[in-house]
């Protein structure tokens, strides 16, 4: 074999033994280099990223949601009750608790004399859910808040409005009697005693109207009080007896 014939072989073998070469140099990389992507202690590994060592974020429950906006409305925190009711509403949309939570979101309003926001609120509810108990409840808490408005007539309408729609003798009760309380606000005592006049027989002792007839026929005692917020928003009929300086509160309890 001459000179140029083995300078050619040794060629080819350098060429075919290179790719091995360089295996085994890849091989003998050092084991923790940061950047070998089969090292366990790769910083870069997602095995071992921050995210995977991060706490789990806590999930939202429903009912510990609306019993902490529940909370607050109990502490008469009205305006963080209001936000509260409100996430829970967003975060659940199907539970069956959204319509209180929006009742819950007018009273609030109320309570805390944010009227027409809560007009508006009470409003939104009636037109998403009609009829139900929560819906007619709202038509007497509107009439509540024009009536603190001082906006008498269209508190009036409401209640009218309420009477010719309630679908029970319970509901056109409360009805005619928070109107006639309304009526006694303006002076209006005929129209009152008309009012109570309709309501029906078996909820005449509820409202204790024999003893608001005496105290009608009386005239003079009853304009020295100014029981009509009371009877309005009460929630036991017949708290006329209490006395002015307590009239928001009991008008929105």
């Amino acid at each position: 074999m001459d000179i140029k014939s083995c300078g050619c072989l040794f060629l080819l073998l350098f060429l075919f033994s290179s790719p091995a070469k360089s295996e085994n140099i890849q091989n003998a990389t050092n084991p923790t280099n940061p950047i070998n992507p089969i090292n366990p202690t790769n910083p870069i590994n997602p095995t071992n990223s921050i995210h995977s060592h991060a706490a789990p974020k806590t999930a939202l429950d429903p009912e510990r949601q609306f019993q902490f906006a529940e909370h607050y409305f109990q502490k008469g925190e009205y305006y963080r009750s209001i936000g509260e009711y409100e996430r829970f509403i967003y975060f659940f949309p199907d539970s069956d608790k959204v319509e209180l939570a929006r009742y819950r979101i007018g009273l609030s309003f109320l309570k805390g004399e944010r009227y027409t926001e809560a007009i508006q609120a009470f409003n939104a509810l009636i037109e998403l859910y009609r009829n139900t108990g929560y819906a007619l409840e709202s038509y007497l808490r509107i009439s509540e808040a024009y009536v603190l408005l001082e906006h008498y007539d269209i508190a009036l309408t409401g209640l009218k409005n309420l009477i010719t729609i309630a679908p029970d003798q319970e509901v056109r009760d409360e009805a005619y009697y928070k109107k006639g309380w309304v009526y006694l606000e303006m002076g209006l005592w005929e129209k009152a005693r008309a009012c109570f006049e309709k309501i029906s027989y078996q909820n005449r002792e509820r409202y204790n109207l024999r003893q608001l007839s005496i105290d009608l026929d009386r005239e003079m005692p009853i304009k020295e009080k100014n029981p009509y917020i009371a009877g309005l928003l009460a929630i036991i009929p017949g708290a006329g007896h209490l006395y002015c300086e307590r009239r928001r509160d009991a008008f929105i309890s």
